[in-house]
């Protein structure tokens, strides 16, 4: 079960960790179609883009993705002072109440105390 959490934390960190690569990784496999079908500058052929207005616009996403991710993680520091002293607060009840013995709950723990067999070993 350990080796299927771990394996699992594995992939989820590494996905984190490379989903830039992956993108990279993505637009260079599929070049030709993001030229042709994705590409926002296709009609300006002097700008010679090639998909790389797609691969711009998925890094600066997959960018900012990370640094909300990071800025959610930000440490916030708490002030704990080492002079604080809680009042214990005192319980008063309103009526007397008569305590009640059981008698199969008692305890019949017996202890003698034996110190003759604690002592230094004898030569």
């Amino acid at each position: 079960m350990k080796s299927i959490v771990a394996g699992c934390l594995i992939l989820i960190f590494s996905i984190q960790a490379f989903y830039t690569a992956g993108v990279a990784v993505w637009f260079h496999a599929n070049r030709a179609y993001i030229a042709s079908a994705l590409c926002e500058n296709k009609a300006k052929p002097e700008k010679k883009c090639a998909g790389n207005c797609v691969l711009n616009k998925k890094t600066e996403k997959a960018e900012n993705h990370s640094d909300k991710t990071e800025n959610n993680r930000a440490v916030q520091w708490v002030e704990i002072s080492p002079c604080m002293i809680e009042q214990p607060e005192t319980f008063a009840a309103q009526y007397k109440v008569a305590a009640v013995v059981y008698p199969a709950y008692h305890s019949h723990y017996q202890f003698e105390w034996r110190s003759n067999i604690f002592h230094p070993p004898l030569v």
